[in-house]
């Protein structure tokens, strides 16, 4: 019976596997329908509260919505850093 587990076929991958977030996705793969709805799901909901109860007060004037948009835009950015750095440092 010959050993199969100490041969290592290169596919060049290794590169790709090493980073984080490419690893957290292959360890999701079977359930990549599901992440996807998920990650809609909660897009759409987060517009729907934006939509319904912030716009709202500030539909009288346009660098008001002008402005909540960018904050919004400013704090996604904020939190994909984060979520960036703390998946980094998980993995590692």
């Amino acid at each position: 019976m010959a050993c199969a587990a100490a041969i290592r076929i290169h596919d060049g991958n290794q590169r790709r596997d090493a980073e984080p977030h490419v690893a957290a996705a292959r360890s999701l793969s079977g359930d990549a329908g599901l992440v996807s709805s998920l990650a809609g799901f909660v897009q759409f909901a987060f517009s729907g509260f934006n939509a319904g109860a912030i716009a709202p007060f500030l539909a009288h004037s346009l660098v008001l919505l002008a402005s909540d948009m960018a904050a919004l835009t400013v704090a996604s950015f904020a939190l994909w850093l984060v979520y960036g750095r703390r998946a980094t440092l998980r993995v590692i």
